[in-house]
């Protein structure tokens, strides 16, 4: 099973805006945090959110997603080195991307383990993941509409939360 974002590939940025402040700090650590990668894989770039930003502070960074028209909306955004993926099926060798960021990807795919270890593979040093600590009362009660009017809210992945707690990550980083 895949989710492709091509159908909200239109809206979609408007929809994750953070606001300007906490937007800038998260790009601002990654840079810190990623400073000694060079070569980047975003795995699940969707509309260049993060790879565009990262590009610009230097980064070489290759893009990858399954939705065609979010691709198109990061390459309309500047982002480059953009190809349509299936995250469990790396076409890269091994080891040839210093980092991998992987930003809500995961709960997407049934076949995490397979997108997980495929990500270890081409990675030489580390996968950077980014995830929220905060509860949100927003998305809380969205979540209880969809299931008081009989969708479930499941998703075929892992969260980001889930897998902390499968694989303890090594070092997090409270970015704002």
């Amino acid at each position: 099973m895949r989710i492709s974002f091509d159908s909200v590939s239109e809206i979609y940025d408007e929809t994750r805006k953070l606001p300007e402040d906490v937007g800038r700090r998260l790009i601002q650590t990654l840079g810190e945090e990623l400073r000694s990668s060079r070569s980047i894989l975003d795995a699940g770039v969707g509309t260049g959110r993060f790879a565009n930003p990262l590009q610009d502070l230097g980064f070489k960074v290759v893009g990858i997603d399954i939705s065609r028209k979010m691709l198109c909306k990061a390459q309309e955004k500047g982002a480059a080195n953009l190809m349509q993926v299936d995250t469990s099926f790396l076409p890269f060798r091994d080891k040839v991307f210093d980092a991998v960021i992987c930003v809500h990807l995961l709960h997407l795919i049934k076949e995490w383990k397979e997108t997980l270890q495929e990500i270890c593979r081409v990675t030489k040093d580390f996968m950077f993941s980014l995830h929220y600590v905060q509860r949100n009362p927003i998305r809380d009660a969205y979540k209880q509409m969809l299931i008081k009017h009989g969708y479930g809210s499941k998703r075929p992945g892992k969260s980001e939360q889930e897998i902390a707690g499968i694989v303890p990550p090594f070092r997090s980083v409270f970015v704002a």
